[in-house]
């Protein structure tokens, strides 16, 4: 999301073509975690925030951060439970229709430091944990994993261990007409960043894999979205139901700029001045609206 605030408009797109959200870096305390549930009231939420530990040392200073949260359509039922939330704001599980395990994860940013492998490793253990505690559950797994799929990434070494001790797959999906989920538009710089890893099981029921580029997305990630069928139970995720019908929107960063100037330079010229009020301004607070 980058920011609650900066992710809003893209969010509330997202809850009208999916069923269950995933989101990473909402930057929200743990107080403010309700703005979530304002989004749509057709979403339930859960979440957890980065900035505790921040916040319980005094005054707020600097930036914020991280954290983690899962949204899902109301109709879906009673049956979304919360199974494990991260304490650093790193990752949240539930459980959906007491068949599919759904964790959201945001990694630390890949380096070389023995403080990454330490923290990846923490949370790899954590997920590791869940899925052993519930082995009769599909499990889900994706989000902001802040490296790409490589031999030669230490954070995929790390986690990959993980993935192929519990029979998880990753399906991420190279097809895809965009090709990357991270872009930096001042250097140009692209990379696949965020992926989806599910039980080997049902991976073949994993469909309508997309990355959305979309006008609305004011952060530097693209969404990820799918659908997932298990016995019967259908998820459609960003990370939900996705809808077979592409969606377009004016990409006013691709516009012709120049053509824009001139035309509202054109339309604002025509309006007519009322250059008297700057010598008469008794009862001009009509004429003032007006203008």
């Amino acid at each position: 999301m980058y920011g609650f605030s900066n992710g809003y408009s893209m969010l509330r797109h997202l809850c009208q073509q999916c069923d269950v959200i995933l989101i990473q870096e909402h930057w929200l305390q743990t107080s403010e975690l309700q703005k979530l549930g304002s989004v749509d009231y057709n979403f339930a939420y859960l979440a957890v925030s980065s900035m505790d530990d921040k916040i319980s040392r005094g005054i707020m200073y600097g930036r914020p951060f991280g954290g983690t949260g899962i949204l899902w359509r109301k109709n879906l039922g009673t049956n979304v439970k919360l199974i494990h939330k991260d304490n650093n704001g790193r990752s949240v599980t539930v459980s959906i229709s007491d068949k599919i395990m759904v964790t959201c994860v945001y990694f630390p940013c890949q380096s070389s430091s023995i403080d990454y492998v330490v923290e990846l490793s923490n949370i790899c253990a954590t997920v590791k944990g869940v899925i052993k505690a519930h082995p009769n559950r599909v499990h889900l797994i994706a989000g902001d994993m802040n490296f790409e799929c490589k031999a030669s990434n230490v954070g995929y070494n790390i986690f990959n261990s993980m993935v192929v001790d519990n029979n998880l797959v990753c399906m991420d999906s190279y097809d895809d007409n965009c090709g990357y989920t991270f872009f930096h538009e001042l250097l140009g710089h692209t990379s696949w960043l965020d992926h989806v890893f599910v039980s080997k099981s049902v991976a073949d029921t994993l469909t309508d894999f997309m990355i959305l580029d979309s006008g609305c997305n004011n952060s530097d990630h693209h969404p990820i979205l799918w659908s997932l069928q298990y016995d019967g139970c259908k998820v459609n995720c960003d990370s939900s139901h996705y809808t077979h019908k592409r969606l377009y929107r004016q990409r006013w960063d691709k516009a012709d700029l120049m053509l824009y100037y001139a035309a509202t330079g054109t339309h604002l010229q025509s309006i007519p001045v009322p250059t008297h009020l700057l010598h008469d301004n008794l009862n001009s607070e009509a004429e003032i609206e007006k203008y």
